[in-house]
């Protein structure tokens, strides 16, 4: 008799510890992802983005897709890798790390944890499960390891209505990233013109038209169309800005090719040496993507044709890493030295036999 209660109450106890696992795994607001878990895909090379444009209603607020070129696609902004490691694999680190206060005597939590799962809905424009995470009172202004809120990257998306349920909740598209960037600025970052209008008319901005201006450069850089930049021959404020990707216009311009609208943008103020995130110049993007007329003109802009990246390769070492014949022989006959050597110690001949390109090694020697 006494064995037979032994295993009645063990029995009870396991069974309590399951349905206890359970109810955490359902209602518990700050689950954090698996370590190294890499939730969100990133761009994946300069010029990329292009592909993420979103050019009608539909498309924008289309479910998201997990892979390849569909401009549903959902993309959560971070800074690229360098060029010449293909871009960043996604975000990863410390992710959604819930911040308690030590528990008081009554248990009580004093600071509410933040949400990695609604962080990822909304990137992913999964309504159904922002809904489900807003119903379980989680913080609406979660923020990430970057310090973004799901606000910036449902606006990062173009989700619109994703936006309207994180504002009906309470989001503020005031509160800045790790680098100072808004909701508006994500919206506007990606040339979401309208994703943009959509936020301003439900929320309070001091500086709507800059907003919209900038949105309207970068979507003339994603579809390389120079009617598509505000009106006017005059200088461009915001044609220099950096977007929270890292990338200010010219690098995407110069990674898409567009002769004409580069013509025009450095006529109406982008910088031919501007440096993003990684200080990489529009030459580096343009070698990289072997668009020969675009470093052609870079080089007769006055572009540094001997600058580094924070990896210390060159716009030649990138070419050639990439396979980029026609950039490694422009920049060749305008005097790229090639035998400078990054900060692996590998010159562009290495880096070109490395990277599977015997010819263009040889001829780099």
């Amino acid at each position: 008799m006494k064995l037979h209660k032994i295993i009645i109450l063990g029995a009870a106890a396991l069974a309590g510890s399951v349905v206890y696992k359970l109810q955490q795994s359902f209602t518990e607001p700050g689950t954090d992802a698996a370590p190294g878990q890499n939730i969100y895909s990133s761009v994946a090379g300069p010029g990329s983005l292009a592909r993420t444009i979103r050019s009608s209603s539909n498309a924008r607020n289309a479910p998201a897709d997990d892979g390849g070129d569909d401009p549903r696609t959902a993309i959560a902004p971070n800074n690229m890798g360098t060029l010449g490691g293909g871009g960043s694999g996604g975000i990863t680190n410390n992710y959604g790390k819930a911040k308690r206060a030590s528990a008081t005597s009554s248990n009580k939590i004093d600071v509410i944890p933040e949400d990695l799962e609604l962080i990822q809905a909304a990137a992913k424009g999964d309504k159904s499960k922002v809904e489900r995470r807003l119903s379980f009172h989680v913080k609406v202004d979660s923020r990430d390891s970057l310090r973004r809120t799901p606000l910036m990257y449902a606006s990062w998306n173009g989700y619109d209505d994703i936006c309207n349920r994180l504002i009906a909740a309470g989001a503020n598209p005031q509160f800045k990233d790790r680098e100072g960037n808004n909701a508006f600025d994500f919206a506007a970052g990606r040339g979401l013109t309208d994703t943009l209008h959509f936020l301003l008319q439900r929320t309070k901005s001091t500086d709507d038209g800059h907003y919209m201006e900038y949105a309207q450069v970068i979507q003339a850089t994603f579809a390389g169309d120079p009617a598509r930049l505000p009106e006017g021959t005059a200088k461009i404020t915001s044609i220099n800005r950096i977007n929270p990707e890292g990338q200010a216009p010219l690098h995407i311009v110069a990674g898409n090719g567009s002769i004409a609208l580069m013509e025009i943008m450095i006529r109406r103020g982008a910088q031919v040496n501007i440096a993003n995130n990684n200080r990489q110049s529009p030459l580096h993007w343009a070698a990289w993507n072997n668009r020969g007329s675009v470093v052609q003109m870079l080089i007769d802009k006055g572009a540094e044709i001997g600058a580094t990246d924070l990896a210390g390769n060159t716009p030649l070492i990138l070419a050639a890493q990439n396979g980029g014949t026609d950039a490694v022989t422009i920049l060749l006959g305008k005097g790229a030295d090639k035998y400078i050597s990054n900060k692996d110690g590998k010159t562009a001949s290495i880096v070109a036999e490395d990277s599977g390109f015997p010819a263009l090694a040889t001829l780099l020697k």
